[in-house]
């Protein structure tokens, strides 16, 4: 691209400063400033966390000033979605132009990036980070269900607030509703909250240490039902620096469950399969051969959620159980036993539990059943338990898993999942499509 034409406060013929801001999400990234060149090259890398196809990698191209008198002025701005970042295959450049006021200016930011997996090797949150836009790794915090809360159902309406350090979450509000009373998966008083937070271990938490994380039940606007601190010393030292307990929280008998985990990223230089999303350097060139040697670097890492944006814009989520593989037949007294298979699925803190039909006799059930859910952002939990029905006496239960929405928007759309029982996976499958509308 040819920043040769950009307007400078003073003098026409002053030569640009640039400098870009890059953000995904939460996170901002800011490359150091080009001096007096309309044809600069960064070779910056930055690592973003990637929950969603459709999230927006936006740029915005900076002049500098020059003196206490100029101001930095936007010279252009660009946006493209991760998705289309993706698509375009590995680590090839990729030329975004930069426009003002929906005009192209002529010039444009070449990116590369890689997506990079996370792993649960330490090294890259234990070593130190070469610069504010790296990121060491990603803890992950969920808020799984509270039981035996201490309060009359009918004034139920709780949520569990989430601190470590400066960042700050709140999951759904699961309020008592008399129409859902006694409904599967409705019970307010052991109340689902399935919400995923993430953090990413930035340069900042990590010099100061990675903090605690303290858990508070409300309900309502005032009412504390209790608090409960987990010290990074503690879930660090769990296997693979994961921890998944029930717990007390408060002193009037509930408990909650959570999921806390620490993961670092797998180097770039030897990644082999992708998981997450890297944005690579921005590098703007005003010659063709230069377009297509000097790019900015942007590294993603995928995951599910990020931070929750409470004011995002909701709109209509089409879940579908589609089929399941790795049923096998049984024999119970003499008898062989077909697998007779269905799901019951639970969407968020939605109080509508929703169950499919049961696939007679058959050890690889096609489903292709769907239901339509409020959607509002990436990290919203779709939670199954899936069953053999039985004729006579209880059905008995293959196990559950969950997945975020995210999770299976970056696959695709449709992920396979496996069920998991007693904190064991079974070697059973299922397919989980999702579609926005």
């Amino acid at each position: 691209g040819d920043f040769a034409n950009i307007n400078k406060t003073f003098g026409k013929d002053d030569i640009p400063d640039i400098y870009l801001e890059i953000s995904l999400g939460d996170r901002k990234c800011k490359t150091k400033t080009i001096v007096d060149c309309v044809d600069p090259r960064w070779d910056e890398s930055m690592d973003f966390v990637l929950s969603g196809y459709d999230q927006k990698l936006n740029i915005k191209a900076y002049d500098a000033k020059d003196s206490l008198l100029d101001t930095n002025h936007v010279v252009g701005v660009a946006e493209i979605a991760a998705g289309e970042l993706i698509l375009s295959g590995g680590k090839k450049n990729v030329r975004v132009p930069l426009q003002v006021k929906h005009v192209n200016t002529g010039a444009y930011i070449a990116l590369n990036f890689e997506l990079c997996p996370l792993i649960s090797s330490p090294e890259s949150y234990e070593n130190p980070l070469k610069s504010s836009n790296d990121l060491g790794g990603l803890m992950t915090i969920i808020v799984i269900q509270a039981h035996k809360l201490p309060i009359p159902k009918e004034e139920a309406a709780t949520c569990v607030n989430v601190t470590c350090g400066m960042k700050k979450f709140t999951t759904g509000v699961v309020a008592y509703v008399p129409e859902y009373d006694g409904l599967p998966g409705c019970d307010v008083l052991n109340p689902f909250y399935d919400t995923i937070f993430e953090i990413p271990l930035d340069l900042e938490m990590l010099m100061k240490k990675i903090p605690s994380v303290v858990f508070e039940l409300v309900n309502g606007e005032k009412q504390i039902l209790g608090k409960l601190e987990v010290p990074y010393t503690e879930f660090i030292a769990s296997p693979n620096a994961t921890t998944i307990e029930s717990r007390q929280i408060g002193d009037a008998g509930a408990h909650l469950d959570f999921h806390i985990t620490i993961n670092g990223i797998k180097p770039a230089s030897v990644i082999k399969s992708s998981a997450v999303f890297e944005q690579a350097k921005p590098g703007i060139r005003s010659t063709e051969e230069a377009k297509i040697d000097s790019p900015q670097n942007v590294r993603t890492v995928n995951s599910q959620p990020t931070l929750v944006d409470e004011n995002a814009d909701t709109s209509k989520l089409h879940i579908t159980m589609v089929s399941g593989q790795g049923f096998k037949t049984t024999k119970k007294r003499f008898v062989k036993d077909i697998p007779d298979v269905y799901c019951v699925v639970k969407f968020g803190s939605s109080p509508k539990t929703w169950r499919t039909s049961t696939i007679k006799n058959n050890e690889l059930p096609i489903w292709n059943e769907s239901n339509d859910y409020t959607f509002s952002n990436h990290n919203q939990v779709i939670n199954v338990e899936v069953f053999d029905e039985n004729s006579n006496g209880k059905d008995d239960f293959y196990g559950s898993f969950r997945v975020t929405v995210g999770q299976v928007l970056l696959d695709g759309g449709m992920r396979e999942v496996e069920i998991s029982r007693d904190g064991k996976l079974t070697g059973l499958f299922i397919n989980v499509k999702c579609e926005l509308d």
